[in-house]
């Protein structure tokens, strides 16, 4: 962005809400975020609600029963399998949250018609839920990348909404962490927090494994702005308590400080990293990467920087454009400058790349209908 002019405007610019299709059921206590042009198939039982891909190959299935249903989560997969005549292909048992987890790789028949997918079982104090993906077999390879993002978008309970998927956790489990010393400085002051080297790479396969399905949704369209929307909630989600021991080592540092002086001395910090990207398909860094590296281009900042502003209970939104192929946060903090207003609030604009104040936007960037808004929050 070479010779690009930046100015601060005490003007309010209006953005018009824009979110994929994200369920929540609140007598089954879940949500789920389906992929774009996938339509709700039958909610007749709303403790059995299924949806299905927009070219009908690919069907998924979210039940939930009481908690005191099943005596554990094999239990389920036998009063599953019986019905359908499954065949387990491979299973995995692991711990996610509070809940026990089984998930199986499985092939059945039905009306003559061989199919397989991938099913989870969790078993709860609460509530138990099973989760289904499925597509004909011979679809079952194309398919698989949306069965893996079906799976991982579901989420049950309230401390899932901040926490990494369950296909996540499958493949990282904090139980075999090996943790390493990260010393950063803010303000001159030391910031030393640890991580394991093995959660960079499983928060960067999430983007690696979402980003191919970003491919059909390129031009800038109404349906385009919903799979990146998509996109990024789900990378904000897998990154957000991957960053709690970033939180933790900045909390003594700020405390005592104002709303809009924390998110400016955070901003000036992450606008001192170097500019890079993961040279990948997704050419993003993870959140937790851009961190660790002190590297990242303008989403991965603003999505660190509004994973940092949400831990410190700052309310603040993603700014993102395909026609300047850019992306930017803002945060709603009171104080002069370009503005935007999102649902009502308005939000300050703040530039993640360049070494500029909040406020200040490019002078060729001001256009509000070349920006996407994407909020965190509920």
């Amino acid at each position: 962005m070479k010779g690009i002019i930046y100015r601060a405007l005490p003007c309010l610019f209006l953005l018009l809400p824009l979110a994929a299709e994200q369920y929540y059921l609140a007598e089954g206590d879940y949500r789920i975020n389906v992929p774009v042009r996938w339509e709700l198939y039958d909610s007749t039982n709303l403790s059995e609600i299924s949806f299905i891909a927009d070219d009908q190959s690919t069907i998924l299935q979210v039940s939930w029963f009481d908690g005191n249903q099943f005596d554990d989560v094999n239990d389920m997969y036998r009063y599953f399998a019986e019905g359908i005549g499954a065949e387990k292909l491979d299973q995995s048992l692991f711990p996610y949250l509070d809940w026990q987890a089984l998930l199986t790789d499985v092939s059945f028949e039905s009306g003559g018609n061989a199919f397989r997918g991938w099913f989870l079982f969790l078993e709860g104090e609460n509530f138990d839920y099973q989760v289904i993906v499925f597509s004909p077999a011979g679809d079952y390879e194309r398919t698989f990348p949306y069965i893996l993002s079906c799976l991982d978008s579901f989420s049950p309970g309230e401390e899932a909404r901040r926490n990494p998927g369950v296909i996540s956790r499958l493949f990282y489990s904090r139980d075999n962490a090996v943790y390493e010393k990260k010393t950063d400085y803010l303000e001159g002051k030391a910031l030393i927090y640890d991580y394991d080297p093995f959660e960079l790479e499983a928060s960067q396969i999430v983007i690696e494994r979402e980003a191919p399905l970003l491919t059909n949704f390129m031009k800038s369209t109404p349906e385009s702005a919903l799979a990146w929307d998509r996109y990024y909630k789900l990378i904000y989600r897998d990154n957000y308590s991957r960053l709690d021991p970033v939180y933790e080592a900045l909390k003594p540092h700020l405390e005592g400080r104002g709303d809009r002086e924390k998110a400016e001395i955070l901003l000036a910090w992450l606008q001192g990293f170097e500019y890079g990207s993961s040279g990948t398909f997704s050419d993003l860094l993870s959140p937790l990467s851009s961190m660790v590296r002190d590297v990242g281009d303008c989403d991965s900042l603003a999505l660190s920087y509004l994973i940092l502003l949400e831990h410190f209970g700052i309310d603040g939104i993603l700014l993102v454009s395909q026609e300047y192929a850019h992306a930017m946060a803002g945060v709603a903090v009171d104080r002069g400058g370009f503005t935007f207003t999102y649902n009502g609030k308005a939000y300050l604009v703040a530039e993640m790349t360049k070494k500029v104040d909040m406020g200040m936007i490019a002078q060729g960037m001001t256009d509000p209908a070349k920006w996407q808004p994407i909020s965190f929050s509920e």
